[in-house]
């Protein structure tokens, strides 16, 4: 997972990047359900920040009040 959202971030030079939950888990193809998905992204989020390809990775509600993940690029 973590592989993944590696990939979507050096996607895009936006410093910060939004990505709506329901589209990545989608994309991952991942079937377990939307809270363990959460619990596995979260986790995902650490590891990037960890070896420092993010600053910062946390799951937010947009505007539109829609679960999203909220990437910060190093």
């Amino acid at each position: 997972m973590a592989k993944t959202l590696q990939r979507l971030v050096a996607t895009s030079n936006d410093p910060n990047q939004y990505f709506r939950l329901e589209w990545l888990k989608e994309k991952m193809q991942y079937r377990s359900p939307l809270r363990k998905f959460k619990v596995s992204l979260l986790a995902a989020m650490e590891e990037l920040e960890r070896v420092e390809i993010i600053t910062a990775g946390r799951i937010g509600i947009s505007g539109r009040g829609v679960e999203q993940a909220i990437l910060t690029r190093a």
